[in-house]
């Protein structure tokens, strides 16, 4: 999953697959994005956005999107293009500070044959 938005003052984080989104129609609400990229290789074709307006994404820019290739949305994921994108599924979340450790790190415990190897 990655995460889409912190909303209204890091109200909620909202996190989405990258196949769970799809251009929106003209009545739907969507996130306006740019295209930066694709890539058409392989089983499916993965694009990468970035956020039109300030809005969205203060702590990520770039956004992933995959699509199968023949999904009718493909052919409108042009490089440069500015899309509306919607969010078929999403999920909400309390924002999560994250605070790194710092723990001690003690010597590896050794196993296998790195133990044997400084055992003899």
């Amino acid at each position: 999953m990655q995460k889409i938005a912190a909303l209204e003052d890091d109200a909620v984080d909202v996190y989405a697959r990258p196949s769970d989104l799809r251009i929106a129609d003209a009545e739907q609400v969507g996130i306006e994005v740019v295209v930066n990229s694709i890539q058409r290789t392989g089983p499916i074709v993965r694009a990468e956005v970035s956020f039109a307006h300030s809005t969205f994404g203060q702590s990520h820019s770039t956004l992933r999107v995959e699509l199968p290739h023949l999904h009718h949305d493909v052919p409108r994921f042009q490089i440069g293009a500015t899309l509306r994108l919607r969010l078929m599924q999403f999920s909400v979340f309390a924002p999560q500070t994250i605070t790194p450790v710092r723990e001690q790190l003690s010597a590896p415990i050794l196993i296998g044959r790195e133990r044997e190897r400084l055992a003899g």
